[in-house]
């Protein structure tokens, strides 16, 4: 594994698509739901929308991700003592503290299925409400190795006593200034009872933009094709 401040090839964190656009709008919707005192992003990137949940008044953030974490990047938003390197294809720690809410956004499509299991099960020992986005198949992206189906991360949650809660999607789905990733892919696992909370259905629904953005993939590779096909008569 790379040591801190190496880059690896594997993973991304720029500030194009960890921006704070989506966050600065999520974030307050979260607290709204949720009135955390203590946060945790497990995946959490750059440290973004811990960022605003301190800005928002929460005293207690943690931020877990890879030694590939841009650490100057970080620093922006955590600590030193508020970020600790884990690796998700190897063995997690296991924690003695917990929080009220816990963040996964697009992460899980960055584990392989074999450790799958295990990133859910460190989830639920964090926390017992997960606010959790993994991308669908073939929604594409940098090093996704493991694109799955609502159901699949489901089934893995319901392990753990954990339900799925529709209550966020249909509140941003045509706000365009959230990445299109979270509008299509944001749900809530929690063991507690969240019932209270208007609740609409939108499993396993795709995007526009991941739609256009598949075929004009597709229309590209066909496009290299056609010419390879041509230059070779």
């Amino acid at each position: 594994m790379p040591q801190p401040g190496e880059s690896n090839p594997k993973y991304i964190h720029d500030e194009i698509n960890h921006d704070m656009e989506s966050p600065s709008i999520l974030v307050p919707f979260f607290m709204e739901l949720f009135t955390p005192d203590r946060v945790c992003d497990v995946g959490c990137g750059i440290g973004n929308f811990l960022g605003i949940f301190k800005k928002m008044g929460v005293k207690t953030v943690r931020g877990y991700d890879g030694a590939w974490a841009n650490k100057e990047l970080l620093a922006k938003h955590l600590t030193a003592e508020e970020f600790r390197t884990i690796d998700f294809e190897r063995p997690l720690p296991q924690l003695s503290e917990t929080f009220d809410i816990a963040l996964c956004l697009e992460v899980a499509e960055h584990v392989s299925h074999a450790k799958s299991s295990q990133l859910v099960d460190f989830l639920t020992a964090l926390s017992p409400t997960i606010i959790f986005s993994a991308a669908l198949p073939f929604q594409g992206g940098f090093n996704h190795i493991n694109e799955q189906w609502e159901e699949y991360w489901e089934e893995k949650f319901n392990r753990h006593g954990y339900r799925k809660y529709d209550i966020v999607r249909h509140k941003i789905f045509a706000n365009k200034k959230i990445k299109w990733w979270y509008r299509q892919n944001i749900v809530v696992y929690s063991k507690n009872d969240l019932s209270r909370f208007p609740e609409v259905a939108l499993t396993n629904v795709i995007m526009p933009e991941n739609f256009l953005h598949r075929i004009a993939y597709i229309r590209q590779l066909q496009s290299s094709l056609d010419q390879r096909q041509n230059g070779c008569r």
